[in-house]
């Protein structure tokens, strides 16, 4: 565990923050942006279907992890996280950081110590390893 904490956490900082955009992008019908958002690309045109699509992919690949029983929900939850981060694109990496730097830096901290095994997008989870 990053600091007292662990993977089911970072699940359940994703689910909670996707279903919260994407209930007030259906509503608004418009994207939903946080300052600078890293989640769109750089130049892209954002499409609030497609941000949902995304998000919705992402926190569905997340949510079984927390049905586990409790003595394997966090090992379930690491393992969803890095298949998630290996099977999503740089637009679905780049929201799984956006939105765990809004929730803290040791939750980026650990999505680091979980997927430092998989390759990063330019501008996803950067930190100095020194």
């Amino acid at each position: 565990m990053v600091g007292g904490l662990n993977s089911a956490a970072l699940v359940r900082a994703l689910i909670d923050t996707g279903f919260l955009e994407v209930r007030m992008m259906a509503r608004k019908r418009e994207i939903y942006l946080i300052e600078e958002d890293a989640a769109v690309a750089p130049g892209a045109e954002p499409d609030h279907h497609e941000q949902i699509r995304m998000i919705a992919d992402v926190c569905h690949g997340l949510a079984g992890a927390l049905s586990a029983p409790f003595f394997v929900r966090n090992r379930r939850a690491a393992e969803a996280l890095a298949w998630r981060w290996s099977s999503s694109g740089d637009e679905g990496r780049r929201w799984i950081v956006s939105r765990l730097r809004q929730a803290g830096p040791e939750y980026v901290a650990k999505l680091e110590a979980i997927v430092r095994h998989v390759a990063t997008p330019p501008g996803a989870v950067t930190r100095d390893p020194g």
